[in-house]
């Protein structure tokens, strides 16, 4: 099945996204689509417009100042499992990262896709 019509954005700011989410009341954000593609194929999802959020540099940090972790929405759970300053100051963070799925979903997953997702299966195992 084919997916249903929709605007296409590459939002290059978070602003940017922010505003064309702003544009439209059924507005998805899209990054990899390892879960949205398959919702779209079988119009279970049927958005107006998908904004691509995937090169906002800003939303890919991993971060760790005084001990508090930042992982942006587009970390993949590869960049978590791989970083060393995410092991230092959490190493169960890198650990359970490591486990999530199979390499494909590790290097192309995101943190922030899981989480908007709401699927139990795409939880890591301490959630």
């Amino acid at each position: 099945m084919f997916a249903p019509e929709f605007d296409y954005h590459k939002a290059n700011s978070v602003a940017e996204a922010i505003q064309l989410l702003g544009a439209s009341d059924e507005a998805k954000l899209i990054t990899g689509g390892h879960s949205l593609i398959p919702l779209l194929k079988l119009r279970l999802a049927r958005p107006t417009a998908l904004i691509d959020i995937s090169g906002i540099a800003d939303l890919k940090r991993i971060t760790v100042n005084n001990g508090i972790v930042r992982i942006g929405a587009l970390a993949t759970h590869w960049d978590i499992a791989s970083s060393r300053d995410v092991e230092h100051a959490c190493s169960m963070l890198t650990e359970v990262a490591g486990g999530i799925g199979d390499p494909q979903v590790r290097n192309r997953g995101t943190i922030g896709g899981n989480v908007v997702h709401a699927d139990p299966a795409s939880d890591g195992p301490l959630s």
